[in-house]
């Protein structure tokens, strides 16, 4: 058995960790599909055609939706995303990014099982939203080979050098972001205006992809869905300290 080529280390970014193709059987099933339903449009268009005019006009007609369903595999066919020591690489047809880990300020993440065919086929469906310090926006798909591994190993690179600052300026006062509206800082917690101190902090409740932070009634002061947190395993992490420490 043949040993998997051994990545080349990058410059900047240190040693290869793993590699993560796009997968690229579905392209090829759709892309035959598209093909096969062309021969047949093709008939029907120039079958009554004359003989002198119908296979010209029929190997036109196939020749242009080959060469587009070429093109768009061609385009697809090299996407793949990189991760390394330091930080990873994403290339999607011309697209080509990188960014260091520190560079990163937070993740969303997003995971739902769908079912097709009446619940005989199940899948999980992945992708993460990468965002940058300079306010960039990378968003990585389920249609990768191994999303969920990606993901999973994508933030614990992440999480490595986030955590730590993230938990050193709560300790300065900071308020840190985890979401579009909401804030935490070392008084509580924050959302378009609205205060919850931590002394009024009730817990956290997640249900139907959703989390809800509570107040010691019990009621809801704000919930969202989990897709919608920005590092939702550290903002976990932090919220089950709160309601430890008292």
């Amino acid at each position: 058995m043949s040993s998997p080529p051994i990545l080349p280390s990058h410059p900047v970014f240190g040693a290869a960790l793993s590699n993560y193709p796009i997968n690229r059987f579905p392209m090829m099933i759709l892309g035959g599909l598209v093909v096969a339903l062309g021969g047949v449009t093709a008939t029907w268009l120039f079958g009554e055609l004359p003989y002198d005019w119908a296979p010209p006009a029929a190997m036109l007609f196939m020749g242009v939706v080959t060469g587009l369903t070429g093109w768009i595999a061609l385009h697809r066919w090299n996407w793949e995303i990189i991760l390394y020591d330091f930080g990873f690489t994403l290339r999607e047809g011309s697209v080509y990014v990188s960014f260091l880990y520190n560079e990163i300020e937070s993740l969303r993440l997003r995971a739902e099982r769908v079912a097709y065919f009446g619940g005989r086929y199940k899948r999980v469906l992945t992708s993460i939203t990468v965002i940058t310090e300079g306010g960039e926006h990378v968003v990585i798909g389920s249609h990768y080979l191994r999303a969920a591994e990606l993901a999973e190993r994508l933030q614990e690179r992440v999480y490595r050098h986030l955590r730590p600052i993230i938990v050193r300026k709560l300790a300065s006062g900071d308020a840190i972001r985890f979401g579009d509206t909401l804030r935490l800082s070392a008084r509580g917690v924050h959302e378009s205006g609205r205060d919850l101190a931590w002394k009024d902090y009730g817990g956290y409740r997640i249900g139907d992809r959703q989390l809800a932070l509570l107040t010691m009634s019990g009621e809801v002061w704000f919930s969202q869905p989990l897709r919608e947190y920005d590092n939702l395993p550290i903002l976990i992490d932090i919220l089950k300290t709160q309601r430890k420490d008292r």
